[in-house]
């Protein structure tokens, strides 16, 4: 018996088996039925009656199985064609959720690089401007040159947060690792978080820029979710490869969340992260219970894994 969705879902095997059931059940029932009634009485034309009525019983019976089976059949091939079209309809939402996430992923990779290299090169060239005028003498105009530099300053480390936030230029130029070790030191020097970090395969190596993308992705928004709700001042986060799969573990020691509660919550990122695994193929397991802390598992199937496991086994 096949399971989808929950469903259960019979067979032909099983039709066949209901109906035979049904007819040996009935048969049964019409056997002792004629017995009780006319089985103590010698008349022969009752005897014959009894046997009469039997046989039409016994049509009756053979037909309602048939029909039975026909109309069990029936319902196989329409809840089949269900399944089938229920699966194709997940496929194209699968597909299309790809896509809104890539358009999403190159969208931020534009905006950082125009942040980056047009508004702050813009930036960076005001402010050698006013650099240049803060030599000048009058002492009142240096003092406003001293304010917009500042002000340039600011404007400056804005524009760079908000283009690394977007995208951070190190994941596209230098692969998972480097993005990594970046990530680690800005967010322990936002937050106060320390970072136990421990990582086997990846020096050296470049994956798919999915992969590195959904990687970095879950990453960054376990450790967010760890600055604000955990509580604890060390997170541990371990990074390896094996033959089949990129694995991610992020664990921590705080407070941890009812994930009950949670079902549902488009805020606390947990659907976004799950998304973003099950698109490649892979899947996230968050174990967590209030006052014990949380520990999120993501492991993503690298390319041609099931092949080269598939020749393994063989």
């Amino acid at each position: 018996m096949s399971v989808f969705k929950g469903k259960m879902f019979l067979d032909r095997h099983q039709a066949i088996s209901i109906s035979v059931i049904y007819l040996l059940i009935s048969g049964i029932w019409i056997y002792i039925s004629n017995y009780l009634l006319f089985g103590q009485f010698p008349i022969i034309e009752i005897r014959t009656l009894a046997e009469i009525e039997a046989i039409s019983d016994g049509v009756v019976v053979l037909a309602t199985a048939v029909l039975i089976y026909l109309l069990v059949r029936r319902s196989i091939a329409t809840l089949r064609q269900s399944e089938r079209a229920l699966r194709d309809q997940t496929g194209r939402l699968q597909v299309l959720s790809h896509k809104l996430l890539d358009i999403q992923e190159n969208e931020r990779r534009a905006v950082a690089r125009e942040l980056h290299d047009e508004i702050g090169q813009a930036l960076t060239g005001l402010k050698l401007s006013l650099e240049m005028a803060d030599r000048l003498p009058h002492e009142p105009a240096r003092e406003s040159v001293r304010g917009a530099v500042s002000l340039a300053n600011d404007l400056i480390s804005r524009v760079r947060n908000l283009s690394l936030d977007l995208r951070p230029a190190a994941l596209d130029d230098l692969g998972l690792l480097p993005a990594l070790l970046w990530h680690f030191d800005r967010y322990t020097k936002q937050t106060g978080v320390q970072v136990d970090f421990r990582h086997q395969g990846l020096e050296g190596r470049r994956f798919e820029r999915d992969m590195e993308t959904v990687a970095c992705r879950i990453i960054q928004e376990a450790l967010t979710n760890v600055a604000r709700h955990a509580r604890i001042k060390l997170v541990e986060v371990r990074v390896w490869v094996d033959d089949v799969s990129l694995n991610l573990r992020v664990e921590d020691h705080g407070v941890g969340f009812d994930a009950q509660a949670l079902v549902g919550a488009s805020s606390s990122g947990l659907v976004g992260m799950e998304e973003r695994a099950s698109i490649l193929g892979g899947s996230l397991m968050i174990d967590t219970q209030p006052g014990r802390g949380t520990h999120l598992v993501a492991e993503l199937p690298l390319p041609g894994a099931n092949n080269r496991q598939a020749r393994k086994l063989a």
